[in-house]
């Protein structure tokens, strides 16, 4: 049973004030800590990443009573648990690309820093130890050891949190990586806005700005178990340096029934045919075009959807192509205004001499979100299908200038 403090702690934690109310004092004042972590982890209605961190903000204060390691295998045991329930999740998909290319002879180095079960490539180094390497906290090493590699032939993977290998490494990523254009593939996990309840350390929001500066780079942002597929064949293929950029990697059944075996990623996909708007998005932003197409489409609001999976070199063709016969151009993106799609967008629009378009970007902002659930700070950015088909019509029907 729980004591009248730990209950205290649990209702904070997990009830309508949300995670952020639960301080370290508060939690100091639980006498029971392993009792608290065992009801949060069983508590059904609470999502099983703010759980951890619930688990995490009372397990940091029981670490001296010799709870360190069961918080550690709870979390573990709970994070599996989450990622059998989502068997389509990019990172396996990441995972079992790998395991298909290894079982076809395919040689390679996969470099995790730090990493590895975050990213779900146990298996690899299981299976493959010697196409495996944990360098543990040490992004700029990384960096370094896969051009070493790459300078002898390897084709080298590295994987790792976004924000960290992309801004903590990224003069080792633009001296070695990009200048010397080495067969080096990058793969950045939790990029986007999943991460907020983290803080700004973890919400790289300005990846694609950052890295589509660099020389000799190509950019995947992957929106499905198929997607994920078909940019590790063409990782294989294509020599060089490039980044895969991956946000919240849990996809929902509907999720899954995108994206097609012989996707060409060299060109926009064409999801939906229409003649009045154009909607382009990349990521895990596909799913809120779709929603809001779909919506549009319903009141007889004609809609395209294009979506970049190579987001970098972009496809100026189609969506030029798309352009001819619409007028209203959306862009949806887990990014910051400055330097993601929406700007690779507007350079094009410029560039080509394109006039009379409406361009409507859906975006982060320029301000760093935190300790906010994923949902909440995607609707605090319009990232949903309503927001963004309500937008549209408020332009059509002449209600916003």
């Amino acid at each position: 049973m729980l004591t009248n403090s730990a209950n205290a702690v649990l209702r904070n934690v997990i009830g309508p004030t949300r995670l952020e109310t639960c301080t370290l004092q508060e939690a100091r004042t639980a006498k029971d800590g392993a009792d608290i972590i065992e009801s949060l982890l069983a508590t059904k209605s609470v999502r099983s990443y703010p759980r951890l961190i619930a688990a995490n903000c009372i397990g940091a204060c029981t670490m001296e009573s010799g709870m360190g390691d069961q918080l550690r295998r709870i979390k573990f045991s709970q994070e599996q648990s989450t990622v059998s329930s989502q068997s389509f999740d990019l990172r396996s998909a990441f995972s079992a690309a790998l395991l298909r290319k290894a079982k076809a002879g395919n040689a390679f180095t996969l470099i995790s820093v730090d990493s590895k079960k975050s990213s779900q490539v146990e298996r690899i180094e299981a299976d493959y130890p010697d196409y495996f390497l944990d360098l543990g906290i040490m992004e700029q090493c990384a960096a370094g050891v896969a051009a070493g590699m790459a300078s002898c032939g390897h084709k080298v993977l590295v994987v790792g949190i976004a924000s960290f290998i992309t801004m903590r490494a990224y003069e080792q990523i633009r001296t070695l990586l990009s200048h010397g254009n080495y067969d080096v593939k990058v793969v950045g996990l939790w990029s986007g806005l999943y991460h907020t309840f983290q803080g700004h350390t973890h919400v790289p929001h300005e990846d694609i700005s950052i890295m589509r500066t660099l020389e000799n780079v190509s950019i995947y942002c992957p929106s499905t178990y198929v997607d994920m597929h078909n940019i590790v064949d063409r990782l294989f293929v294509e020599r060089g340096f490039a980044y895969v950029r991956v946000e919240s990697p849990f996809l929902s059944p509907t999720m899954r029934e995108h994206g097609g075996e012989n996707a060409d990623l060299d060109r926009l996909q064409i999801l939906r045919r229409g003649n009045r708007v154009t909607i382009v998005s990349t990521g895990r932003s596909l799913f809120a075009a779709i929603a809001a197409a779909d919506l549009l489409n319903d009141t007889d609001i004609s809609c395209s959807v294009l979506n970049a999976i190579r987001v970098w070199p972009f496809d100026e063709t189609t969506l030029l192509t798309a352009l001819k016969t619409t007028d209203i151009l959306v862009t949806v993106e887990e990014h910051g205004k400055v330097g993601g799609l929406a700007s690779i967008v507007s350079e094009m629009l410029v560039q080509h001499g394109v006039y009379g378009i409406r361009h409507l970007p859906f975006s982060g902002s320029r301000k760093y979100p935190s300790n906010l659930a994923y949902e909440d700070a995607l609707d605090s950015f319009g990232l949903s299908g309503s927001k963004i088909s309500n937008a549209v019509v408020r332009v059509i029907t002449g209600a916003e200038p």
